[in-house]
């Protein structure tokens, strides 16, 4: 399966380099990058040098965007050719096998039905339901405390309560860091343009 990193960024030459690194490192091949620069043409050329310095050999298309994550997802989403589609921020890290489990994991045997999957935040997960948050529950303000329960609203329990497990597991969203879906399971959904921040557009998508 042929799979396609989005990156979004918007002025943050180290971090991205940071990540293209990884990306140059994977074990898994099949995949191009799709750079998505919000700063528009001045951000374009900042890019393609952050690019040729950090990763020159990766295959990497560096698209000139209107600022807003949305917008620029949208733009990313429009150009990407692979049956997956990997929605990373701008400033993680992950091994070097990362990009070959998400393919093995959607390719094994009982998981067809799969529509998505995150990646798992070693360093901040998991954490600990505290009485902030079962205060939350006792007043209704959450649906439960199910980690990636979300109501219609809008209102949801973080993905970051969830215990490390081996399998699939149904959840309401997924957070923006490292969002993956497979292209048939999105159709022709896009992220909402009229959000005015840089948050929860991965709740609302």
């Amino acid at each position: 399966m042929k799979l396609s990193v989005i990156v979004c960024t918007y002025r943050r030459r180290e971090p991205v380099g940071q990540l293209l690194r990884c990306l140059a490192g994977q074990t898994f091949r099949d995949f191009e990058v799709l750079l998505v620069d919000g700063a528009g043409e001045s951000g374009y050329a900042q890019s393609l040098a952050t690019v040729e310095r950090y990763a020159p050999t990766l295959n990497v298309r560096v698209l000139a965007s209107a600022k807003g994550l949305t917008r620029q997802r949208n733009a990313g989403l429009k150009a990407a050719r692979g049956e997956l589609l990997c929605l990373l921020d701008d400033d993680v890290s992950f091994e070097a096998d990362f990009l070959g489990q998400i393919v093995e994991t959607l390719a094994r045997p009982g998981m067809e039905r799969v529509g998505g999957l995150t990646g798992y935040d070693v360093v901040h997960y998991p954490q600990a339901i505290n009485a902030r948050w079962r205060l939350r529950r006792w007043l209704r303000i959450v649906p439960s405390l199910e980690p990636g329960a979300i109501d219609r609203l809008g209102a949801s329990v973080p993905v970051s309560f969830c215990q490390p497990f081996s399998g699939a597991k149904t959840v309401g969203f997924f957070y923006g860091f490292c969002m993956i879906f497979r292209r048939r399971a999105i159709a022709a959904l896009e992220f909402d343009e009229d959000l005015p921040t840089y948050g929860g557009e991965d709740r609302d998508f």
